[in-house]
């Protein structure tokens, strides 16, 4: 049996689509030390089939999406971005807490999945950073709808008179 089987069972255990681990969670998953250089370099935390403790999560169509060496934790994600088999995704994290995001992929329509799909592939998986883009891109367009809407109901001056933008650039101007 490997050393890293025991984070290829954690793995494969869990119903969610991220998990964001520190470096001695990994370690009490496994039971024993990481070896130094997993703690040095980025390059040992690679999702590359020639290096055996990737098989550990390889195998399972999970991969590394960030590697903080800085702060001792690493961030696992399904390959796929989605948990095989499941209508909800979860997005677990450990280093705050119990917060955790579930989303109804059978609540989008075609497109919508499609868009988060997209996004998925485009942010390799990081389903934090999809759902973040979604209501960032939500947003920006609540907002431009917003302002729109302001525009076309603001009260219109008669012709022949100054409208807000003049009356403020001469008030401006006067002092």
């Amino acid at each position: 049996m490997s050393y890293y089987e025991p984070l290829t069972r954690f793995l494969e255990g869990r119903s969610v689509s991220e998990i964001m681990l520190t470096f001695r969670e990994v370690e009490g998953i496994i039971g024993r030390n990481l070896p130094a250089s997993a703690r040095k370099h980025q390059a040992w935390w690679a999702n590359t089939s020639s290096h055996s403790h990737a098989e550990a999560w390889l195998r399972l169509d999970w991969k590394t999406l960030k590697v903080d060496l800085a702060g001792e934790r690493v961030r696992f994600a399904r390959a796929t971005g989605f948990p095989q088999g499941q209508a909800a995704m979860r997005v677990e994290s450990h280093d705050r807490g119990d917060a955790s995001v579930v989303m109804n992929l059978d609540q989008l329509t075609g497109a919508g999945r499609k868009l988060f799909r997209d996004y998925a592939e485009d942010m390799n998986g990081d389903t934090s950073a999809v759902i973040a883009r979604a209501f960032h891109e939500a947003a920006i367009a609540r907002r431009g709808r917003l302002i729109d809407d302001i525009v076309s109901n603001a009260p219109r001056m008669p012709a022949g008179e100054p409208d807000s933008v003049q009356l403020i650039r001469e008030d401006r101007d006067a002092r």
